[in-house]
């Protein structure tokens, strides 16, 4: 009897052993017909954003929501500055006044394009976990307020840059903005009391590579093309017909930023 027992006692030993090692082997080798996800999926990620273009440049951030590792959906904002791809800049030297030399011949105003963008991101590909890089796509539509500042001059009142210059914008004296007695800009800070405002729409599609797909930190940086449109022809050079209401650039930007 006793040897019995003991039998049995191995036997069930034996048993639960064995049942030990299956459910180990199913959790660290998934059967094939379960999802598994690649790598950690966060919830959010917020990103700070600089960007240059055939054109200008932004700067601004994006906070997004990660539907799935391959999927993103984000809204965001930037500021930056657009020029007209017409702009020539005059590099004259200043021999009177406090100002810069170097200005813009022929240019009347300033673009500074305010964004609210809503985009959507996508991966094509994942990425080993310690090396790689994930390739994805985005694309982007949003809303534009495109601030208009007056573009300021230093004009002298004679014929030569002299001493006794004042600052005018375009249409406070037309013909200065022509004329060989510039000593240079105003700066950026003059002008913005006869700034106004241009509503317009932007989008962008860009190519999506990512170092940190997988990481807590944000590390990306992307490559497209984006457009700004206007209801008109924005003015910013003095001639009308170099002015258009369309523009396209070339950007390229980094991603900095954290996931959680």
């Amino acid at each position: 009897m006793m040897l019995r027992l003991l039998r049995l006692s191995v036997l069930a030993v034996a048993a639960c052993a064995a049942s030990v090692t299956l459910r180990a082997q199913e959790t660290l080798f998934p059967r094939s017909n379960q999802s598994v996800d690649v790598g950690i999926v966060y919830d959010r990620e917020v990103t700070g954003t600089l960007g240059i273009h055939t054109n200008g440049l932004y700067a601004g951030f994006t906070s997004g929501k990660l539907k799935t590792y391959y999927k993103t959906s984000y809204w965001g904002a930037n500021i930056g500055i657009l020029k007209s791809p017409r702009e020539t800049r005059s590099d004259r030297a200043v021999q009177f006044g406090q100002n810069s030399g170097s200005y813009v011949y022929g240019k009347r105003s300033t673009l500074i394009p305010v964004r609210a963008v809503k985009g959507w991101k996508r991966y094509y590909s994942g990425k080993d976990r310690r090396r790689g890089v994930a390739v994805g796509t985005s694309f982007e539509l949003g809303l534009t307020a495109g601030v208009v500042k007056p573009y300021v001059l230093e004009i002298s009142g004679g014929a030569e840059p002299g001493p006794n210059a004042q600052f005018f914008t375009y249409a406070q004296n037309p013909d200065g903005f022509t004329s060989g007695n510039i000593n240079g800009t105003g700066g950026l800070k003059r002008g913005w009391s006869e700034a106004s405002i241009i509503p317009g729409v932007n989008a962008k599609a860009a190519i999506h590579l990512d170092w940190g797909a997988f990481d807590e930190f944000v590390k990306a940086m992307e490559v497209g093309i984006m457009v700004d449109a206007f209801p008109r022809a924005v003015p910013l050079l003095i001639e009308p017909a170099s002015n258009s209401p369309l523009f396209v650039n070339f950007f390229i930007n980094v991603h900095l930023g954290k996931r959680r």
